[in-house]
């Protein structure tokens, strides 16, 4: 349950590190940050979200730095606007640069604290840094702003089952399924929780469920015959 984003390394005894490399990436695709504003923006904004656009199509034809530098552009250009140090951070994260990443989250946070993007991408990396209570507030703001994001109770299932609340991360983890029941890599990390706290029948059913949707997926076959062997 704790990789984060492609780059994490894992604090708990079986992170589903396959499934937060894939899912939880980033939220849209390579440097997509929401619409946001329902007015239109000011003059810097109409500036920036060119430029975001462009480092966005770079970043879609897999020319990473140079979309880094579209942003840094759209950050010069609107300091203030949260919307460019996400996508900034989001771009720094695809090519390694964690603190880097790190440092822009926090900027747009600062820009836009409501930002439930801005607020779940910073709880992802300190998640990975063992901040586990500060990435429980912002993960707990995130979902308060934005009730439907699966990703979120992910990643916040994974803070608590460090945290060692094995209940409060399979519930976490039950309201994503709820909304994304077609992702195999949250049923496998609903089987490791669940095994974890005992219930092997229902972590067995969890992944076999992650099997069905992904049949290669080698956690879930490891994970589903441990399930077998402790029952």
């Amino acid at each position: 349950c704790g990789a984060i984003g492609a780059r994490a390394g894992s604090a708990s005894n079986e992170p589903a590190t396959a499934m937060l490399r894939e899912l939880l990436k980033r939220l849209v695709p390579f440097g997509g940050a929401p619409a946001q504003r329902a007015s239109s923006p000011a003059p810097p904004y109409e500036t920036a979200d060119p430029l975001i656009a462009e480092g966005n199509r770079a970043e879609n034809d897999g020319k990473l730095r140079e979309a880094c530098e579209f942003y840094r552009r759209a950050v010069g250009a609107a300091p203030g606007y949260a919307r460019a140090h996400l996508n900034l951070g989001i771009g720094l994260e695809a090519v390694g640069d964690a603190e880097g990443a790190f440092k822009s989250y926090e900027m747009a946070l600062a820009c836009d604290p409501a930002d439930a993007y801005a607020n779940y991408n910073l709880a992802k990396l300190l998640s990975a840094r063992g901040e586990l209570a500060r990435a429980e507030r912002l993960l707990g703001a995130a979902l308060e702003r934005k009730p439907e994001f699966p990703e979120a109770s992910i990643v916040l299932s994974n803070v608590y089952d460090l945290q060692g609340n094995l209940a409060a991360a399979v519930t976490a983890l039950e309201v994503a399924l709820q909304q994304r029941p077609d992702v195999a890599g949250a049923w496998h990390n609903y089987g490791v929780v669940l095994r974890k706290a005992g219930r092997l029948a229902d972590a067995i059913a969890a992944y076999q469920k992650a099997l069905a949707l992904a049949p290669d997926y080698v956690d879930a076959h490891i994970g589903l015959g441990k399930a077998f062997d402790a029952q």
